[in-house]
């Protein structure tokens, strides 16, 4: 049974319908990825941790996903492809069909995000536009999210 068939499958059967509305209003229900409140707050805890460190938050979008051949890709194989490549305390949302936002905590130098970007572009199989932003200390998370979406938006797409 595929993931996303797993976890609406979960949603309608376990959580009562207005439940359901908040779940769905956090998480993606295809994926079960958060989405963009959940992805707010959770960037917000990731700034107020790096800042206490003295580390760095990279904010990678990746938008217009599609498989070479031009298609959609298969979004759970692509989100478990996502999930490979970053660490398990890294965050992972769906904000639109074809937009994906990967939140990577503890970065320690300017180089180690663009490994990161590297390494998402590489090993994902799609094109995409990508944009990264970087915390520079007393950042919020619009404003690191807002970056990363207008440098996507700029730049051609990746393969």
């Amino acid at each position: 049974m595929k993931e996303g068939a797993r976890v609406q499958r979960f949603t309608s059967s376990v959580i009562p319908n207005d439940e359901r509305v908040q779940y769905e209003a956090l998480f993606d229900p295809l994926t079960g990825l958060p989405r963009w409140a959940l992805l707010l707050d959770r960037t917000e805890v990731a700034l107020a941790r790096a800042q206490r460190v003295n580390r760095k938050v990279a904010v990678y979008v990746l938008a217009d996903v599609q498989t070479y051949s031009g298609s959609t890709p298969n979004v759970e194989r692509f989100v478990a492809t996502l999930r490979g490549n970053l660490r398990s305390d890294d965050t992972i949302a769906r904000v639109a069909d074809q937009t994906f936002v990967a939140i990577c905590n503890d970065i320690g130098r300017d180089k180690d995000a663009a490994l990161v970007a590297q390494r998402l572009v590489q090993n994902t199989d799609v094109v995409c536009r990508l944009g990264i932003a970087l915390s520079s200390g007393g950042d919020d998370a619009a404003t690191l999210l807002t970056a990363a979406i207008e440098q996507a938006m700029r730049t051609n797409p990746a393969a």
